[in-house]
């Protein structure tokens, strides 16, 4: 694999520690890309928060390995003064991933944060009025539970818990049926990267053009 910096992140998204398309993600190893998230962290990074960042790379690098679309990690939200673990933006769709690993259950907890993160997304963020909004809940070493999807006339998701083996179903699931859309209809060459959040929020951008 590449060890050379993903071009992405050059011009690094000021919000999100690594960004970079998720074809650069792929062919990236995944040391190069922990150097990227370390070097952006807040905090000193300890080996428990070094191995959770590998597994999440490898994690996403399986789910992903037939995708195009950009990825960031360590998103910030502002209005909530809180960081989604990965952000994917595939489509017509914007993905809130939320990974717990090494946890066995989906905690209500844990399903109320992904689930703000989206509803954020979605209501102060302008580019992400026209677009989907699909929170996704993955617990490590949970058992697998039958995917059921639902989304609101909002156009964004309810939640979706997943173990990793499960993930790739259900970016495929959320993707197909997001396809065809009149919301993709909507998109037009505008990019998340340019958009403000609106007059209600602070101002957010994502190094990145939505596809």
């Amino acid at each position: 694999m590449d060890q050379v910096e993903p071009e992405a992140n050059r011009a690094r998204s000021s919000r999100a520690w690594f960004s970079a398309s998720i074809e650069e993600f792929r062919r990236t190893d995944a040391e190069t890309i922990l150097g990227h998230i370390a070097k952006y962290a807040e905090y000193d990074v300890v080996l428990t928060q070094r191995n959770t960042w590998l597994a999440q790379i490898e994690i996403l690098r399986s789910a992903l390995s037939e995708l195009n679309g950009d990825i960031f990690f360590e998103f910030t939200v502002p209005r909530l003064g809180r960081r989604i673990d990965v952000v994917l933006l595939i489509g017509a769709t914007v993905f809130a991933i939320e990974f717990k690993v090494g946890e066995h259950d989906f905690k209500r907890a844990a399903l109320d944060q992904v689930w703000d993160y989206a509803l954020d997304l979605k209501n102060f963020h302008e580019a992400s009025h026209a677009v989907f909004v699909a929170p996704i809940l993955i617990a490590t070493e949970a058992r697998s539970v039958p995917l059921a999807i639902y989304r609101d006339d909002d156009g964004v998701y309810r939640p979706l818990t997943v173990t990793p083996t499960e993930l790739p179903a259900a970016i495929a699931a959320i993707v197909e049926r997001s396809q065809g859309s009149h919301r993709s209809d909507q998109l037009g060459d505008s990019t998340i990267s340019s958009d403000p959040y609106n007059r209600r929020s602070s101002s957010i951008a994502l190094c990145a053009a939505l596809r």
